[in-house]
C-alpha cells in the first residue's frame, strides 16, 4: 500500500493475523525490500498487535538504516507507530 501527503510518501507492507507470524514477517520484510525504489520515501510494515514481537525481530538499527517503521493495529482498529526501543528478541 502507498500513502502520500504532500511530497511525503509511505510505502507499506501489511500482514494480517496468521498461524506463523515469524515466517509471515520474513516474507513481509522481503517484499518491502523489493519495493524500495524511492530513496525519499519512508517504508513500513503494518501488523496486528499479535504480530508485534515478530515485526520487531529486525533490529532497530537495521530498520533505521533502511527507513522502515513498524505500525501495529490494535483489536479495535487503532493504528500506532512503534516508537520505543523495544525489540522482538527475548
Amino acid at each position: 500500500m502507498v500513502a502520500t501527503k504532500g511530497v511525503e510518501r509511505l510505502v507499506a507492507e501489511a500482514k494480517g493475523r496468521t498461524a506463523d507470524a515469524g515466517l509471515d514477517m520474513n516474507t513481509a520484510y522481503g517484499q518491502l525490500l523489493n519495493r524500495m525504489a524511492d530513496p525519499e520515501a519512508r517504508y513500513a510494515v503494518v501488523v496486528p498487535e499479535t504480530s508485534r514481537r515478530a515485526a520487531l525481530r529486525v533490529q532497530r538499527r537495521v530498520r533505521d538504516l533502511l527507513c522502515i517503521d513498524v505500525y501495529v493495529v490494535g483489536a479495535g482498529g487503532a493504528v500506532t507507530r512503534v516508537q520505543t526501543e523495544e525489540t522482538g528478541t527475548p
